[in-house]
């Protein structure tokens, strides 16, 4: 969660791609538990601008859904 409060938009788009490839994939994530969290990206600022909402809604928060 460290990237999305990172400065540059690339920071919070490496943090997408662990996401995606990486927690998702190991079962490390869970959408009952973590979605919260990923709320907490929107209410926070963290996520504030329309390329980084979308690659979190399709790289991340879909599939965490989806699960």
């Amino acid at each position: 969660m460290s990237l999305f409060e990172g400065e540059y938009a690339e920071e919070k788009l490496a943090g997408m791609l662990y996401l995606q490839q990486v927690l998702l994939p190991a079962g490390a994530v869970m959408c009952s538990k973590d979605l919260d969290r990923s709320a907490r990206l929107f209410t926070d600022g963290l996520i504030n601008d329309w390329n980084v909402c979308d690659w979190f809604c399709t790289k991340a928060l879909g599939p965490l859904i989806d699960r």
